[in-house]
């Protein structure tokens, strides 16, 4: 399928003041220019507000289009510079990690194939993915094998990986190459937890005929996150849904998953000491007709 030129932000995801034809030239402009010489990444002399830097406020570009006038400019001159960018940041942890995910969210937002191997390595790469484990968070024991433990590595808020994965709509035209390019092996962590949403609405939905996951490693996964602890009680209340997600989709899972294996991932999102994980596990219990309770 070929990229169409009016894809990009959804109107929903759109702030007020869009991006105009004059200003997404400038963006491109100053891509270029940051190819051309990394060491003006950083310089905040290029931006008026000292609160964001100009990559910040070139992304924002990015985001704000509404007019396809705009979006064909950013197509047609940004993209390339931004994915010599991304593939910069990605070789070396001296770059900001919240803009390489900026970037990707980007990236896929504007459908472009050569996009979609920079997608793959950033999804496996440790730093841009792991998440400090809690004390008392243990692998399952069940028949399912269990994984290494999690990397201590700074936090990344999990919607983050959320935002690249959700602009993935299941008629993106690389949708396929996206899907098997992760699944062998699969991402970890949050970004695996993204790309495992990802593949519950594609098969749900028909548009993916086997799920990625339905492996002994997928299995792995789907029993990490089943079973481990998001968060302590020291954390704060609002802070606690936006962790839980992984738990969450690996439930979702559960159907799509070889019918052998049900009952222990059942039993396990039942255990778990998370509310909504348990009560979509119970949920779907219930809907396989495994009521467990």
């Amino acid at each position: 399928m070929a990229d169409s030129l009016d894809c990009g932000p959804d109107e929903a995801d759109l702030q007020d003041d869009p991006t105009s034809v004059e200003e997404a030239r400038q963006a491109c402009d100053d891509l270029q220019r940051f190819v051309d010489d990394p060491s003006l990444i950083g310089d905040q002399s290029l931006t008026a507000d000292p609160e964001f830097t100009r990559m910040y406020e070139v992304l924002d570009a990015f985001d704000n289009a509404s007019d396809r006038p705009v979006r064909k400019v950013l197509r047609e001159h940004g993209l390339e510079p931004l994915r010599r960018l991304a593939e910069l940041y990605l070789s070396s942890p001296a770059f900001e990690v919240s803009d390489l995910l900026h970037m990707l969210q980007v990236l896929m937002a504007y459908p472009n194939a050569e996009a979609v191997p920079i997608l793959a390595e950033a999804a496996r790469a440790e730093r841009l993915n792991g998440q400090p484990r809690l004390q008392g968070s243990e692998h399952a024991t069940l028949s399912i094998p269990s994984l290494p433990h999690m990397v201590s590595i700074p936090r990344l808020s999990g919607q983050h990986w959320l935002r690249v994965f959700n602009q993935i709509p299941l008629d993106h035209p690389h949708l396929a190459a996206i899907v098997e390019s992760l699944r062998d092996p699969l991402p970890r962590h949050l970004a695996g937890a993204a790309f495992l949403g990802l593949c519950n609405d594609a098969v749900g939905a028909g548009a993916l005929a086997d799920h990625p996951f339905a492996t002994a490693d997928g299995l792995g996964l789907l029993a990490e996150w089943l079973s481990r602890k998001y968060y302590t009680d020291q954390t704060p209340e609002h802070e606690r849904f936006a962790q839980i997600h992984p738990g969450v989709f690996a439930a979702e899972a559960i159907p799509m998953m070889p019918p052998e294996h049900h009952v222990e991932l059942i039993e396990l999102g039942l255990s778990q000491y998370e509310p909504g994980i348990r009560q979509c596990t119970q949920d779907v219990a219930e809907a396989l007709g495994m009521n467990r309770k």
